[in-house]
């Protein structure tokens, strides 16, 4: 590393009080945390309208469980999509300053 390169991740150091990797680590964390949420979700609408699951006072026991489900599917996969982004974003300017390189990405 360069001079410039040490200062900018000495100053990201006392700044965050971690290196610049491990600042944005967490966003990373979020993106595939709700990707799986997203996933669970699906899945749990699926199941709420399987015949299998029956009825109850002559209603689908799962529709209100779907709707629950694909609204919270949404909601992860627009979060998880935007962290994500986010991530990619924060990744590429610190490769583009050499502060960290492309095959030490988190």
């Amino acid at each position: 590393m360069d001079g410039t390169t040490d200062l900018q991740e000495d100053s990201c150091k006392k700044l965050f009080g971690e290196y610049p990797e491990d600042v944005i680590a967490p966003i990373k964390s979020a993106a595939d945390g709700l990707a799986q949420l997203e996933e669970i979700f699906i899945t749990i609408a699926r199941e709420a309208t399987d015949d299998r699951n029956g009825f109850r006072n002559g209603h689908r026991l799962g529709f209100r469980i779907k709707r629950l489900a694909e609204a919270g599917a949404y909601l992860a996969f627009d979060i998880g999509n935007c962290t994500g982004h986010q991530y990619e974003t924060m990744l590429q300017r610190l490769v583009e300053q050499g502060i960290v390189s492309k095959r030490g990405a988190v």
